[in-house]
C-alpha cells in the first residue's frame, strides 16, 4: 500500500495531498542508470510521489505538471529525503512509458549535486519567449545548443484526447482505460549551408559569363 504524505490535520484541507509511488520511482531509477550526467543522484536521498488533489488543466506548463522540491536543511534531517519529485497523477495516468521518462528526466535535471556533495536546485538551461525565437532563431549559444536537441522525434506531453485527436493524432486505450497517444512527428528539414549555396550561386555566375557583384552571404 502507498504511504501519504501528510501535515497536521488542520493543514490537511489546505494542502495538497501526495502519495509515495513505486512507479515513478523505478521510472527515475531507470533513468538515473542510463544518464551518466545523473549518476551522481546515486548519492542523495530522493522521494517520488504522485499529487492527488490537481485535475489537468489547460495550457500548463511542465513545471506545473512535475515539480522538484530540494529539502531544507530541516526537513532533510528530519525526514528520509533531500529532494523529491512529484508529478500530478491524471496526467501520469495519461502518459505512455516515453512521456512519463521525458518527465522524469525534467525532474532530475533541476537536481545538481556538487562535489562538497549539497544538493543545489538548478532552473532551466533555456528562458526565451517563442515570438523572440520566431524573429531571431537561435541567436544565443544556449538557444543554438537547445535548438541542436531538438533534431530528433518529439515527445508530446499533451494529454487531453480530445485535442489530440483534432490534430490528427491516434488515441488508444489499453484494458485499465488509460489513453496512449501517437503522434507522427515529421522530419526535421534539411540544415542549409548557406555558405555552399552562395559559393554554388558565384560559381554558376561566373560559367554563365556574368559579370557585377558577386552574390554574399546575407
Amino acid at each position: 500500500m502507498p504511504r501519504i504524505v501528510q501535515t497536521s490535520a488542520d493543514l490537511v484541507d489546505a494542502l495538497p495531498a501526495y502519495i509515495l509511488s513505486d512507479e515513478v520511482e523505478s521510472v527515475a531509477g531507470d533513468v538515473i542508470a542510463d544518464t551518466d550526467a545523473f549518476r551522481s543522484l546515486d548519492e542523495i536521498r530522493i522521494g517520488y510521489a504522485l499529487r492527488t488533489d490537481s485535475p489537468i488543466g489547460d495550457d500548463e506548463e511542465v513545471d506545473q505538471i512535475v515539480g522538484t522540491v530540494k529539502s531544507s536543511a530541516l526537513w532533510a534531517c528530519l525526514s528520509d529525503y533531500d529532494v523529491v519529485i512529484w508529478v500530478k497523477q491524471p496526467y501520469w495516468k495519461l502518459y505512455d512509458a516515453t512521456v512519463r521518462r521525458a518527465v522524469v528526466t525534467h525532474a532530475l535535471c533541476h537536481v545538481f549535486v556538487t562535489e562538497e556533495g549539497k544538493v543545489k536546485r538548478l532552473g532551466h538551461d533555456v528562458e526565451e519567449f517563442t515570438r523572440v525565437a520566431a524573429q531571431f532563431g537561435a541567436w544565443s549559444a544556449k538557444l543554438a545548443q537547445f535548438e541542436r536537441g531538438l533534431y530528433r522525434p518529439a515527445t508530446r506531453m499533451v494529454p487531453q484526447t480530445t485535442a489530440n485527436e483534432a490534430a490528427g493524432a491516434e488515441v488508444t486505450v489499453d484494458d485499465d482505460g488509460v489513453p496512449t497517444i501517437h503522434i507522427d512527428q515529421e522530419p526535421a528539414p534539411p540544415k542549409v549551408d548557406s555558405g555552399k549555396v552562395v559559393e554554388l550561386a558565384n560559381h554558376a555566375r561566373s560559367a554563365r559569363g556574368r559579370t557585377g557583384a558577386p552574390v554574399v552571404t546575407p
